[in-house]
């Protein structure tokens, strides 16, 4: 009797023991439930605050109020919904579309199909009744639209005249330089029109027009370029028009700037990348036409920021405004390039690196 009295006391101590460890590790668990809902609520917030920070960013850019920037974006996103309950025709009605579609050689992509003779909101300067855009984000990406996209509000312009340059444009266009006012500092911009002349006289006449002013850089080439030049800080936005492409073939250098090419790659518009690094690779695909002459740290700033899941860049530099200038403001030794020279070297500039420490 006395034997056993010692065997249910050691039972009872370790049941006891038991009892403990496993209310030690519900507690665990419920603290690790708690933590977890604290995590979540709080990265939602800082989440739904970037969201709203970035929103309130492209409301400035694209000079409305954020409140006005909320319903344009609800009115898109219900205008694309309608387009898509749109898509779903009978099969007559199907053969009829594409008969029609066949017709048109201008036809507009079924989820881009949201073109107007004029955008509402928008600044047209120079067009005809005639033109037609292409809304922002109602187009997929592996069915590019074939005519300029825009977003309502935005500026739009009629294409320069790019046509028949002359050396006295050449000669006026390479005396000039663009300051880039930004948020994190400024940069000065000289270019190379001998061997980019449609370039070089295209962006003059983005600038001296005010369509970078309130832009950002949005999109970023890891380890490349940063991109500008889309109203709607997405791929493909344009100021109304597009040119067919110029293909230089400067190769990019550190400090380049470029114009890049749109979906089919024979034709550009306003959309510039500017390097931070040298990209030989891409000197068939681009239109180099000028480079930084002081700075390529913000470049390399913008480059260095986080991307979304949309490969975008989340903490963006703005533009404030681009400001044209005497190149000899900025460069007091600078001299013209001699007419001779300039010709060796629009020969021969398949192998001209274009940017800093290249010229």
């Amino acid at each position: 009797m006395s034997d056993e009295l010692p065997k249910k006391d050691s039972f009872g101590t370790m049941f006891s023991q038991l009892t403990l460890v496993i209310m030690g590790l519900v507690a665990v668990v419920l603290i690790l439930i708690i933590v977890g809902a604290l995590g979540d609520k709080y990265y939602t917030r800082q989440q739904t605050g970037k969201s709203v920070d970035l929103g309130k960013q492209e409301a400035f850019a694209l000079g409305i109020t954020y409140e006005e920037y909320l319903r344009s974006t609800q009115a898109e996103s219900d205008q694309a919904a309608s387009a898509q309950q749109a898509q779903a025709p009978s099969k007559g009605a199907e053969q009829a579309a594409a008969a029609g579609a066949a017709q048109t050689q201008a036809a507009v992509p079924a989820e881009a199909a949201v073109s107007t003779a004029s955008q509402p909101g928008a600044t047209v300067e120079g067009q005809g009744s005639g033109a037609e855009y292409v809304v922002m984000a109602t187009w997929k990406e592996e069915e590019p639209p074939d005519k300029p996209i825009v977003v309502p509000g935005q500026m739009i312009l009629p294409a320069p005249d790019v046509a028949n340059i002359s050396q006295a444009e050449i000669d006026a266009m390479e005396a000039k330089a663009v300051v880039f006012h930004t948020t994190i500092g400024d940069f000065t911009v000289v270019f190379h029109p001998a061997g980019a002349p449609i370039s070089v006289k295209n962006f003059l006449y983005l600038v001296k027009k005010g369509f970078y002013d309130g832009q950002c850089f949005y999109r970023s080439f890891p380890g490349t370029a940063i991109q500008t030049g889309s109203a709607g800080h997405r791929r493909g936005g344009t100021a109304g028009y597009w040119i067919p492409m110029e293909f230089t073939r400067l190769v990019p250098a550190k400090g380049a700037i470029a114009f890049l090419p749109s979906f089919d790659g024979n034709r550009m518009g306003s959309e510039i990348g500017i390097f931070a690094y040298p990209a030989p690779g891409t000197v068939d695909e681009i239109a180099t036409f000028g480079w930084t002459i002081d700075r390529t740290d913000v470049a390399e700033r913008a480059i260095d920021s986080g991307l979304d899941l949309e490969s975008q860049l989340v903490d963006r530099v703005y533009i404030t405004k681009l400001e044209v200038v005497d190149r000899s403001t900025v460069e007091p030794n600078w001299k013209p390039i001699p007419r001779t020279a300039a010709e060796q070297l629009t020969e021969g500039q398949a192998t001209t690196p274009l940017g800093q420490g290249a010229n």
